[in-house]
């Protein structure tokens, strides 16, 4: 059985109102990126279509941080933080989490995690280098 590269659902966001804000979602066939110097207010805005060679590379940066096992919440009790919200369907399988100054796998600090931060610079890596938190 051959699975699409293509996700059939694919938004990533991460930020904070104070600070810089970024979100990724596939529509019509592309990845649209966003990027704002404060809030979700756009500052930056562009359309990528990744390679089959970075879907693959992708795909198996979220395997290596074992995307698919983190919970649904992490959740720190912290003002003015920052946010983030993954939600991912591809090849029959789906994932929905988010948090708030808290970071998969375990969630006990506030301050981004290794699987985080690699997380996000896989997203960085399939929208053409650019900047992801």
């Amino acid at each position: 059985m051959c699975v699409a590269l293509e996700p059939d659902v694919l938004s990533i966001s991460v930020g904070g109102y104070m600070g810089p804000s970024y979100r990724v979602r596939w529509e019509g066939g592309g990845l649209v990126y966003e990027a704002a110097t404060t809030g979700y207010h756009s500052c930056e805005r562009a359309v990528v279509t990744p390679s089959k060679k970075e879907w693959v590379a992708f795909w198996a940066a979220l395997d290596a941080v074992k995307v698919r096992e983190w919970a649904e919440h992490y959740w720190q009790p912290v003002v003015d933080g920052t946010g983030w919200s993954v939600e991912i369907k591809h090849g029959g399988w789906s994932l929905h989490c988010e948090g708030s100054n808290a970071y998969p796998p375990k969630g006990d600090s506030i301050q981004p995690s290794r699987e985080f931060r690699r997380f996000c610079r896989a997203v960085s890596r399939l929208v053409g280098d650019r900047e992801f938190a």
